[in-house]
């Protein structure tokens, strides 16, 4: 992997972490109190947001590296495809998975409409880190 390509990894999870490192610094400052809580909440979602980029973005990025597509409808299309797909494997496992009565007092299941929501927003965030990736480690600039 390039140099290129390793900062393209880096920055492709902004949407995500950029926001939320905003609120939680905002949430730090109102509170201070609760700095140490704080901090773990924003440790966490770096490892989650890094963690998902590794394990679909790479993929992603290696197959169509070995067909030679460097479109960004490609790469955008096959991270929302990936994303979807894995969506729809969690709302089939949340479907037949065998749970009481108790397990879920919400109610929130993958099948109701804010788990296809959710999912949505996933994929759509997913496609948004897909393209930044693409214009940092893909796009050639124009001579």
């Amino acid at each position: 992997m390039g140099s290129r390509e390793a900062k393209a990894f880096a920055l492709a999870p902004l949407p995500v972490v950029g926001p939320m490192l905003i609120m939680f610094g905002a949430i730090a400052i109102v509170t201070p109190s609760e700095g140490a809580r704080v901090f773990g909440a924003m440790l966490g979602l770096l490892v989650w947001t890094y963690g998902v980029t590794l394990l679909i973005g790479v993929p992603v990025h290696l197959l169509l590296q070995r067909t030679r597509q460097t479109a960004l409808t490609a790469y955008i299309g096959l991270t929302f495809l990936t994303v979807s797909l894995i969506a729809g494997l969690f709302a089939l496992w949340d479907r037949l998975s065998p749970r009481g009565k108790n397990d879920n007092p919400f109610a929130l299941h993958m099948w109701s409409s804010y788990g296809l929501k959710i999912a949505l927003v996933f994929a759509a965030l997913a496609s948004l880190s897909a393209a930044i990736f693409w214009c940092v480690a893909i796009r050639r600039p124009k001579s």
